[in-house]
């Protein structure tokens, strides 16, 4: 199922889409584009509209002499450059109609910028004054070029450094909780034998008392068991 563009506002330079170059005041249907077409983003700038579908084509309209739609400029003769239909914005990237990744678009009074590739690329076309294209240069561009990235400052890589710390920081902290986790049953298992112990010692005091009539002492016991080193479970065990 494809989706429907309703446009309204000032007309004069085909921006809203209507096949002509008249206002209006109510929501129309936008004209010429696919039926099938599922629209993901859509912006206006000062007299030409732009839209994206989820499968990378791009739609502009509107006024061609601002320099922000531009897909077919000619300016010959009697065109006064304004595209009263969506036309198709050609692709540098595959040689065809389609970005790849299109994620949104943003039009400003006379150029346009399409985010792609994910979200990690960027481009833009139209009036180049200031630099607003971002390409290191003020010229236009009558087709997408790819914006340019600055290099890292230094606040930049000390941010980026810090981000860094941090997830190093959070990694170590869940190793240690996982070395914690995997060594929990072994300290029970250790805190149970110990109680074990405790009870066998009483149980061995309670059975010395019952045969020999006196609580159980290391000085009482004949020298072959203090010879075998046995005697002491709990400081062996310790130990």
């Amino acid at each position: 199922m494809g989706s429907k563009c309703f446009t309204f506002g000032l007309g004069d330079n085909g921006q809203l889409g209507h096949g002509t170059a008249m206002s209006s005041c109510l929501p129309e249907l936008v004209n010429g584009l696919p039926h099938d077409l599922v629209l993901i983003s859509i912006d206006c700038g000062l007299f030409h509209t732009t839209v994206v579908s989820s499968d990378g084509e791009v739609w502009c309209w509107g006024m061609e002499k601002g320099l922000g739609l531009c897909p077919d400029a000619s300016f010959t003769g009697n065109d006064a450059g304004d595209a009263l239909y969506p036309l198709r914005v050609h692709s540098p990237e595959t040689n065809g109609f389609k970005f790849m990744g299109p994620v949104q678009v943003a039009c400003g009074a006379a150029h346009t910028v399409l985010v792609a590739g994910d979200g990690y690329r960027m481009w833009a076309w139209g009036r180049g004054r200031s630099g607003v294209l971002g390409r290191g240069q003020t010229t236009d561009s009558y087709v997408p070029c790819v914006v340019m990235w600055p290099p890292l400052d230094e606040d930049y890589k000390e941010i980026e450094a810090g981000m860094n710390r941090e997830v190093k920081a959070r990694e170590d902290a869940g190793a240690t909780v996982e070395s914690e986790q995997k060594l929990a049953p072994s300290a029970e298992e250790i805190e149970f034998l110990r109680r074990k112990l405790t009870l066998m010692e009483r149980y061995a005091t309670v059975l010395h008392i019952s045969i020999f009539r006196k609580p159980l002492d290391e000085r009482t016991l004949p020298q072959s068991f203090k010879d075998s080193g046995v005697f002491d479970i709990r400081k062996e065990f310790e130990n």
